[in-house]
């Protein structure tokens, strides 16, 4: 039902443009009125009128955007609504029609008219929720949906899944509580309940694939078969730290000036994601040192670890190593700027991004500072001033080097020579032949390790792109059989880097309050 209020008319926003996929309202069908009339102002606006005061109803049907399910080489469901005759799931933004200048206006969701043997699930049942909240949900229905339900710092997680995973659904279900529940512990300032929706892609020859979005009081993974469940609680531990930075430490700019702050909305969420997982115990120190490793080398081998920022964000969208160097590049930096505050007598990061969020919410709506100047002057307000470490790391791209003695007693970092990341293969031919190697160089490290073109990629067993520290390994079809193919995708040249190495010799007690300060806790 759709007020219309004392104008007598409102105007509907049909869905246009959301995760790269445009036009989509061609998956809704003619939008009908009971009780009122409809007149067409463009593609993406009409205009409902009813005797002012009253209610009408809108009824429209809604088609799918895939005529399959959907599989490891669709990636992430970004194309339209996916609607089979079993289940059904989509975004807001891709079905919901909005109402121009009513965004606050409130709406509620109500599930009617479904086959009773279908579980019906949405991020805003039982909420009371405006027009936005709803457009900005995540919806899931079928037969074989299942909901999970966690206790979590002030409220409840809802964990739904649809789908087969190689891993048990149950336990994921318990880490994505205890970390969602950490971050909430931490920061404060959010209560109620959360709803993930965890998505099975169906196998692909060749194709491997997850990722995951945002929603509001949500969050949806999609995951193909074979990837491994660190990966996914990486990435929800990640996407879930969003809530907080940059969203409650203040303003980014506007869209051309986005990548520039990259640095701190990816970097500095990337720091607080590991030391969240480290602290609520899901990482263990040895998982916490292989992550930083990991960060070290990509960008110590990295063609773009010099850029200056300005270089960076006007690259960050077109290619691929320098979109990461924002993250690795702002990581380390938040090490070594928690590292000077302690030096300094500070209680380190924490003091200063808690001040930020305390800032942040303090200000009129109108009125939130931007988030860098909030970085300084939370900073200023520790009396310590970050602006040299800044301009030097940050703004001239000079290269970061972590101080020996940054974890204390608990590890070294040590200098080391890391090889430069090298696949030793084709990816992009392999990835456009489905799957089948391609370009497999004849001295490199994955033909020294027995892959051939024309094997066929059936699984990524592990890997990290820019890591060359990291074993690759894959199972594939050799002619009829299958094997499993391991190597390092080390080339030929060394670079000048670090290594965090733990303390070998530390006695449980001390591993333990090893893990709390390494945590900055």
């Amino acid at each position: 039902m759709l007020p219309i209020g004392a104008t007598g008319d409102v105007v509907l926003n049909l869905p246009e443009e959301w995760g790269g996929t445009d036009k989509l309202y061609r998956y809704l069908s003619p939008i009908n009125v009971i009780g009122g009339s409809i007149v067409a102002l463009s593609q993406t606006h009409l205009k409902v009128s009813a005797p002012p005061g009253r209610s009408v109803t809108l009824r429209y049907a809604v088609s799918s955007a895939y005529d399959h399910e959907p599989n490891a080489k669709d990636a992430i469901l970004t194309a339209g609504p996916m609607i089979r005759s079993d289940w059904f799931t989509g975004m807001g933004d891709q079905f919901i029609v909005g109402l121009k200048d009513r965004d606050t206006a409130p709406a509620t969701v109500r599930w009617k008219g479904w086959p009773k043997s279908w579980v019906t699930v949405s991020s805003e049942d039982a909420r009371v929720s405006t027009v936005a909240d709803v457009i900005g949900a995540s919806f899931i229905a079928g037969r074989e949906v299942m909901i999970r339900s966690r206790p979590i710092s002030g409220g409840t997680l809802r964990f739904i899944s649809h789908g087969s995973f190689e891993w048990n659904v149950d336990a994921y279900a318990d880490r994505v509580a205890r970390t969602i529940d950490a971050e909430r512990r931490f920061w404060g300032g959010i209560s109620g309940n959360y709803t993930v929706t965890m998505i099975g892609l169906a196998p692909s020859l060749g194709f491997s694939s997850s990722g995951g979005t945002g929603r509001n009081h949500g969050f949806v993974q999609y995951a193909s078969p074979d990837t491994q469940m660190p990966v996914l609680e990486r990435n929800i531990a990640h996407e879930h730290m969003h809530n907080w930075i940059p969203r409650q430490v203040g303003e980014m700019p506007d869209t051309d000036g986005e990548a520039s702050v990259y640095w701190f909305s990816e970097g500095f969420t990337d720091f607080y994601t590991g030391r969240t997982l480290l602290r609520s115990g899901l990482w263990s120190p040895e998982q916490f040192t292989d992550n930083l490793n990991e960060v070290i080398t990509r960008l110590a081998t990295s063609k773009a670890r010099n850029y200056t920022n300005a270089q960076a964000a006007k690259e960050a969208w077109s290619d691929q190593d320098v979109h990461q160097l924002a993250y690795d590049r702002g990581q380390l930096f938040a090490f070594l700027l928690d590292h000077a505050l302690r030096q300094a007598g500070k209680r380190g990061l924490d003091s200063v991004m808690l001040l930020m969020r305390d800032r942040w919410q303090a200000a009129p709506a109108n009125a939130k500072p931007p988030v860098i100047a909030n970085l300084l002057s939370a900073a200023d307000a520790v009396a310590f001033d970050m602006r040299p470490m800044l301009a030097k790391y940050i703004d001239a791209g000079e290269t970061i080097t972590l101080p020996a003695d940054l974890f204390a007693n608990c590890a070294t970092i040590a200098d080391v020579k890391l090889a430069e990341f090298d696949l030793g293969y084709d990816r992009v031919a392999t990835g456009k032949s489905g799957g089948v190697f391609a370009g497999v160089q004849p001295d490199g490290p994955a033909y020294a390790a027995g892959l051939r073109d024309g094997m066929v990629r059936l699984a990524k067993l592990s890997g990290t792109m820019g890591v060359s520290t990291t074993a690759w390994s894959f199972r594939v079809r050799d002619g009829a059989s299958e094997r499993v193919i391991t190597y390092y995708p080390r080339g030929k040249k060394l670079i000048d880097g670090q290594e965090m190495r733990l303390t070998a010799s530390l006695s449980p007690s001390q591993r333990k309050q090893c893990a709390l300060s390494m945590s900055g806790a």
